[in-house]
């Protein structure tokens, strides 16, 4: 379930998964797939490792480039994004999330509230639903060295807060993978962090 992180721009903000069968993963009012957010942050990653080369830094923490890119997040109203509470109860289906819980309701069993690590597989009719509240926008997504911060549009986080971010994705949430097993781009996502060289990716 998404759980609270602290922006700088929103305030308190819900950033995570919100139904164990899906990977649909959202940052407040953005919505994106996170086997898309993860293919990204690789991408990111190594790009710096592919600079640190280039320039001669091969060094931890020398390379200096500022992430400047765009990924395409749905972005819905609060009353198209649904109550996550009233859908786990099953008692309140409105909106987008509503739809989703719809198709794949809470379990019954508290022991198989677990994060399915082939969520990924359901992409199809969870986009599809998707579509009919939002179409995809561009959004840039820009790092700053000097202010040590990560911009997602006009949602700005610490890279602290990214990093654990980082580290809610690694464990798969709050009731974590179903039998600890991680999806293969959320596994490829963190050898790709944890060799990048770039400031953005250091612990801070």
């Amino acid at each position: 379930m998404p759980l609270g992180f602290d922006s700088l721009s929103r305030g308190h903000i819900p950033i995570g998964f919100f139904n164990i069968d899906t990977d649909c993963f959202l940052i407040d009012d953005h919505f994106i797939f996170a086997s898309d957010l993860c293919a990204a942050i690789i991408e990111w990653a190594q790009q710096e490792e592919a600079l640190a080369g280039e320039v001669g830094k091969a060094k931890a923490g020398q390379v200096e480039a500022n992430l400047d890119t765009t990924l395409e997040f749905h972005i819905l109203s609060p009353e198209d994004i649904g109550s996550l509470h009233g859908a786990i109860q099953g008692t309140l289906l409105s909106g987008f999330i509503g739809e989703v819980y719809k198709l794949f309701p809470f379990p019954e069993r508290q022991e198989d509230f677990k994060q399915k690590p082939e969520g990924h597989r359901n992409r199809e009719p969870v986009e599809r639903l998707l579509l009919q509240y939002a179409a995809p926008h561009a959004i840039p997504i820009t790092s700053d060295r000097d202010t040590d911060i990560l911009s997602i549009g006009d949602i700005i986080l610490s890279r602290s807060v990214f990093h654990q971010v980082l580290g809610y994705i690694d464990r798969g949430g709050m009731p974590c993978w179903r039998d600890d097993k991680r999806p293969d781009y959320v596994v490829e996502m963190m050898e790709a962090v944890g060799q990048a060289s770039n400031w953005l990716f250091q612990q801070p």
